[in-house]
């Protein structure tokens, strides 16, 4: 999603409440979804639900065109540090593996 289209879709919006009842001000969304597509995944902890927690990277063609997100979600108090950087990693090995056999696929 371009910057053109996050735009759009975030229109009108102020800001976005979590789980926890907290907002996100729509600037600070707007940085936070720069960043996860500048690392190439996100980490959610109690943000949608709480007590839950998700890895999630994006599944790309070779094209490099977004064609699905491969993610993994658990128990927020089983994932620490460790097993999240683990997660990360495993998680992007994943979609760019998934990726490749998509475009075989089509």
């Amino acid at each position: 999603m371009g910057p053109e289209d996050v735009d759009a879709t975030l229109a009108g919006i102020e800001s976005i409440r979590l789980a926890s009842g907290d907002t996100v001000a729509v600037d600070q969304l707007k940085t936070t979804l720069t960043g996860i597509h500048d690392d190439g995944y996100a980490v959610s902890v109690s943000e949608r639900n709480i007590g839950v927690s998700s890895v999630m990277a994006p599944v790309r063609d070779p094209d490099d065109t977004l064609v699905g997100v491969l993610g993994v979600t658990g128990p927020a108090d089983s994932i620490d540090a460790t097993t999240e950087t683990t997660l990360i990693a495993e998680v992007r090995r994943a979609a760019i593996a998934l990726g490749a056999r998509v475009a075989l696929s089509r």
